[in-house]
């Protein structure tokens, strides 16, 4: 489970981190959300499975909120100039939620 654990959980949290800040939502706004969403999750959906762990309650959010800032900024320095296809698919597979509140724009 190292990978899930490690690496899943870290990319969740960037992508809640980036669902509000690609748009506009500041960097405590968005910890906050990327928190909130990764308790109600594993309290509301996981729970009736398994207790949630340190890696669901403190590795998503803290860990998925950091990679999530350097993501945002990462894409905002890709589409400075326009977006060819491969810096496309890097948008598209690091800040999915980006893509769909924003385009490639």
């Amino acid at each position: 489970h190292w990978f899930h654990n490690y690496i899943g959980h870290p990319y969740g949290g960037n992508v809640y981190y980036n669902t509000v800040r690609s748009q506009g939502a500041k960097k405590g706004q968005s910890f906050l959300f990327a928190t909130a969403l990764s308790v109600q999750w594993e309290y509301l959906f996981e729970a009736v499975a398994e207790m949630p762990s340190i890696q669901d309650l403190f590795i998503t959010p803290v860990f998925g909120s950091l990679l999530g800032d350097f993501v945002h900024r990462l894409t905002a320095t890709l589409k400075k100039n326009g977006t060819n296809l491969g810096e496309k698919i890097i948008i598209t597979i690091l800040n999915p939620t980006s893509v769909f509140y924003n385009g490639y724009n």
